[in-house]
């Protein structure tokens, strides 16, 4: 597990910016004589948030969290711009159509990180063998997501 104190020699600046001010804090805290038992707390504490658990070594903690977070945010900016402009060609108003298109957006990165473990354990309890519960929960994820993205975009987000 990498806790947050971990944050200092990350590559991704954000996680470096945030394991630095952790680090003062608890630094500034332990000069005082009276340490910040919150700030102890957090700064060793491996990153779990809400469905997103990046508590193991290989999933890099906070760091790599963050950097999921970043490319997500890249692909959906150029993903809103293709959508608008070439896929549906409208002309709906930006600034109307943007924050609907942040609120899909999340939702579909909510679905597609919880839904693949949950139709897994469906399709091995339901007798689907193991090598191949992994594609069809992808299979399935992805109509999902089509399901409701096309519709959305279509009629709510980038309607003329």
């Amino acid at each position: 597990m990498i806790p947050f104190s971990q944050l200092y020699y990350a590559g991704n600046p954000l996680a470096c910016l945030a394991g630095r001010i952790l680090r003062n804090i608890k630094q500034r805290s332990e000069k005082k004589g009276t340490p910040n038992l919150n700030v102890l707390f957090i700064y060793n504490m491996p990153f779990q948030f809400f469905i997103f658990n990046y508590t193991t070594k290989e999933s890099l903690g906070l760091c790599g969290f963050l950097s999921f977070l970043i490319a997500t945010a890249a692909a959906q900016t150029v993903n809103f711009f293709v959508q608008k402009y070439w896929v549906f060609k409208s002309n709906a108003a930006f600034q109307k159509a943007v924050p609907k298109y942040i609120i899909l957006a999340v939702v579909l990165v909510l679905i597609s990180s919880a839904l693949p473990a949950y139709s897994q354990a469906l399709f091995i309890r339901i007798g689907i063998p193991h090598g191949l519960a992994p594609t069809l929960a992808n299979i399935l994820n992805i109509l999902l997501q089509v399901l409701i993205s096309y519709p959305s975009m279509k009629f709510i987000i980038m309607k003329e």
